[in-house]
């Protein structure tokens, strides 16, 4: 595991050139999603998204993937490669979403989380979300309920 000081840890706006990096980073991270190349490429161009990534001595080391419509910002997918973990990069990434959509007017965040994926939860919950309600077997492979988090702005 690689260490990094949270001031090495660099979040920006993702470009197409990134998305390699994504990808690689999706597959270990979230193996069970299966998104495509071609899936992460799109979504960096659509005009509604919000798509970040975390940089430590320019390499991509997170991403975070959602957009903001009608005032509503939804994030879809946090991920970190499984060698930063644990230090910072997720949180960093999360505040960056979140002041991205209160700059387009979003109101409301909300995401589905695994109900399983503690350490998630809980850094959903430090940015100031709450468990509202449980999609009863939104994942699979394997099968797990979404609980579902929102913070209203305030």
């Amino acid at each position: 595991m690689k260490q990094s000081n949270m001031k090495d840890i660099v979040v920006c706006l993702a470009s197409q050139e990134d998305m390699q990096a994504v990808y690689t980073i999706s597959c270990q991270a979230l193996p069970q999603d299966g998104y495509t190349l071609q899936q992460y490429c799109r979504a960096c161009d659509l005009p509604l998204s919000i798509f970040l990534v975390a940089k430590v001595d320019c390499q991509i080391v997170g991403f975070a993937y959602g957009s903001c419509i009608a005032g509503d910002l939804h994030l879809d997918l946090l991920a970190v490669s499984p060698d930063f973990l644990r230090q910072g990069v997720g949180y960093m990434l999360l505040n960056r979403f979140l002041k991205e959509g209160e700059d387009r007017g979003a109101q409301v965040v909300s995401l589905e989380v695994r109900s399983a994926n503690w350490p998630a939860i809980l850094l959903y919950q430090k940015a100031g979300m709450q468990i509202v309600g449980t999609r009863k077997q939104f994942y699979i492979n394997p099968s797990d309920d979404a609980l579902i988090m929102q913070k209203e702005r305030g």
